[in-house]
């Protein structure tokens, strides 16, 4: 999290998030109690937060209430990874973040894709920018059936 004040950890997947758990125990300074679990809103400690809440589809009272938060703790990154196998997702993800840039320009958002997807199809990649790629070890490409690499891109509706 190199030296983040605040970060929270959102994924609608349990797992992913003791993965982060983990990462988090292992690469901070922070002591975090692993058994301390609560079903939607876990405080690791005064700055690490999980959520395990679908942000894309938020009822719009609490998509206020997240706005509202950002407002007064700005977010200064944003990062999405392997969100956009389905065509309906990612035009979701475009829409939501087109919203976001608007209402909080200085964020920068960065996409993790592993090339599995629709991103490169849809008008969304127009405004992506490649910053890093990545290939992948052989047992990963076996085991997970990916395409070789994985691409970090940039947003910037300004492309």
């Amino acid at each position: 999290m190199s030296g983040a004040k605040n970060v929270t950890a959102n994924d609608i997947d349990k797992h992913a998030l003791e993965a982060v758990k983990m990462n988090l125990a292992m690469n901070s300074n922070t002591s975090i109690n692993m058994a301390d679990i609560t079903r939607h809103h876990q405080i690791l400690s005064n700055n690490f937060f999980l959520n395990d809440k679908n942000f894309l589809t938020l009822e719009k009272r609490q998509l206020h209430i997240l706005m509202e938060t950002v407002m007064y703790n700005p977010i200064d990154v944003l990062t999405l990874g392997d969100m956009f196998y389905d065509e309906e997702i990612v035009e979701l993800i475009f829409q939501w973040m087109s919203l976001w840039i608007k209402i909080f320009p200085q964020t920068r958002i960065f996409l993790g894709d592993p090339g599995r997807g629709f991103i490169n199809q849809h008008q969304i990649f127009k405004h992506l920018k490649t910053v890093q790629v990545y290939e992948m070890p052989a047992c990963v490409n076996k085991e997970h059936y990916s395409c070789g690499s994985v691409s970090v891109l940039e947003w910037n509706p300004t492309f």
